[in-house]
């Protein structure tokens, strides 16, 4: 069948009328032909053609008005109808998505006003990013403020967004100008079933951080400087940014209360010929911690040295690729930790860094392969030693370790540990009673920290909705876990072994933490590898609509 949507009433009616004007000149010209004695000889071989059109086309024209009452299309001039996006009487705003084959979707907007401490508030960029990346080359949506700051997303499907304001720039570097999109503010939101207003108030407790850059050699202008909040949830990362000009001038604006880690990127690198080889040699960024309380700040980033430091990362004696080499100084107070932006092996294995300070640094080495199952982690953490040197030659043994990666349907690994009160924790006992959000974390790790309030807000709120919270510390130190817990008052279970949570952790996939496991009543992975706000969402998830099955 013909989808009437696609068939246009015009153009049905002028092939029509086509036709049959075609259909009587040919008759007008077939009777003068006949007529004509000098084309007697003629006649006879293309008599039976003639004949053949004249009964053909007439059929084929009589058959149009009947097409077009079978496929119920409008008479002509009649209003056209609009394919696949029609409006939803409940809502002038609410419209209903739909393609051939798929069931129909409704798509909600997005609308509010932003208040920011600016001359104008026209302009500024407003953009949804679908927390859960998708294939539609639509995304992100994206609309601009108008002169009171009123903005509007449409066509926004159920689901989970970030919603970012950015304020364009227009600054010249290396003698064009460029539009810098400078992230202002961020929020997520939730659209179930119904258009959601958002207001961004950017007016109040807002401060800078700004300095100069100063290399070696080189060019300053056009450094990227980015501001990453120490405090953040999961989901894409939208750090303030700006270049520098030429002067090494930069400045970050509109950074809440709190700490940040500044990371200056170093230029671009530069081609040596060292033992018969060519190579990159990256010029060494830098990365400073900064707290904002209640003023702005002045952070200028110098040249820490001039040493060097070139190798070959391998392992079982082969050259190891795209592995990822970065530094930083060693230094007992933390305010004077300086963390070096690195670079990567190239296909030979070979690396560089150069600018680097005459003093005692960690090198580390780190590449992670996602196979089909799993991933493949090769590492290396050491200590060199760059005082009184200009110079040096490193080579890095690396070593591999597969790991088995967990995903939705999989069933969860069994295991039992010691509690921080001496019984045992079983995830067997919880079979067929509750689901068990497992925690991996450590009181050294800084973004655990910082989300050990919502894990302790989820084991409060959902304890007698079927839910059971056990943290899996990977602390060294057991009297350290000890004294978090007693300190932060976490009432839900905890778990410490040394050797038993290494086991655990590397059998679960894991890799880096924080990172929380959701595991449903029937030990199922109802949803894997979780942090931040996606964690209670997974949670509320499994409660209101029931455990995902097991996967055959």
């Amino acid at each position: 069948m013909i989808d009437t949507a696609i068939l246009d009433p015009i153009a049905i009616f002028l092939l029509d009328t086509t036709i049959k004007t075609t259909l009587f000149m040919g008759l007008v010209l077939l009777a003068v032909w006949l007529l004509d004695t000098r084309q007697a000889a003629k006649r006879s071989l293309l008599l039976n053609w003639c004949l053949i059109g004249v009964l053909v086309i007439p059929i084929a024209s009589l058959c149009m008005p009947s097409l077009r009452f079978q496929f119920d299309s409008p008479a002509p001039f009649s209003e056209p109808v609009i394919p696949f996006v029609q409006p939803v009487a409940a809502s002038e705003t609410t419209l209903t998505k739909s393609t051939p084959g798929l069931q129909q979707q409704r798509v909600y907007s997005v609308s509010g006003v932003v208040s920011l401490n600016e001359d104008s508030v026209e302009g500024l960029e407003i953009r949804a990013f679908p927390v859960e990346r998708s294939n539609d080359l639509t995304y992100p949506k994206t609309d601009h403020t108008d002169a009171n700051g009123v903005y509007r997303l449409d066509d926004l499907e159920p689901g989970e967004y970030h919603i970012l304001v950015s304020l364009l720039k227009k600054k010249e570097i290396d003698g064009r100008a460029k539009t810098i999109h400078y992230p202002v503010q961020s929020q997520t939101l939730i659209i179930e079933d119904r258009d959601i207003t958002r207001n961004f108030d950017i007016s109040n407790d807002m401060y800078s951080v700004s300095g100069v850059v100063s290399l070696n050699d080189g060019s300053v202008e056009g450094l990227k400087i980015m501001a990453f909040s120490a405090k953040r949830s999961s989901g894409r990362i939208f750090p303030k940014t700006d270049r520098t000009d030429t002067n090494g001038a930069y400045r970050l604006d509109y950074l809440e209360p709190g700490e940040y880690r500044i990371l200056m990127s170093g230029p671009e690198p530069e081609e040596l010929e060292i033992d018969g080889h060519t190579m990159a040699i990256h010029h060494s960024g830098q990365s400073r911690t900064v707290v904002i309380e209640d003023r702005d700040v002045t952070l200028n980033f110098e040249p820490l040295g001039d040493a060097r430091i070139t190798g070959v990362a391998t392992h079982n004696g082969q050259p190891v690729s795209d592995v990822y080499v970065s530094t930083h100084i060693l230094a007992e107070d933390p305010e004077n930790f300086v963390s070096l932006s690195g670079t990567e092996t190239d296909k030979e294995g070979r690396f560089g860094l150069r600018d680097l300070p005459s003093a005692r640094i960690a090198i580390r080495f780190r590449k992670t392969d996602h196979l089909g199952s799993g991933r493949k982690h090769w590492s290396k953490v050491d200590t060199v030693d760059l005082t009184d040197k200009k110079e040096l030659s490193y080579m890095a043994e690396l070593e591999m370790e597969e790991r088995t990666t967990l995903s939705l349907g999989d069933m969860a690994p069994e295991f039992e540990v010691k509690r921080l009160d001496g019984s045992t924790f079983r995830l067997a006992d919880y079979r067929g009673k509750k689901a068990v959000l497992i925690d991996f974390w450590a009181t050294w790790c800084g973004p655990c920290i910082n989300e050990i309030s919502i894990i302790k807000r989820i084991a409060e709120t959902y304890r007698d909705q079927g839910l059971e919270v056990v943290g899996v510390s990977l602390d060294h130190d057991e009297q350290a876990l000890r004294d978090f817990v007693k300190k932060e008052k976490l009432s839900y279970v905890q778990v410490f072994d040394k050797e038993k949570a290494r086991a655990i952790s590397k059998s679960y996939g894991v890799w880096g933490i924080p990172s929380a496991f959701l595991v449903n009543q029937n030990g199922v992975i109802n949803a894997p590898d979780l942090r931040g706000d996606r964690v209670e969402t997974a949670v509320k998830a499994l409660l209101t609509n029931g455990p995902i099955p097991a996967k055959n």
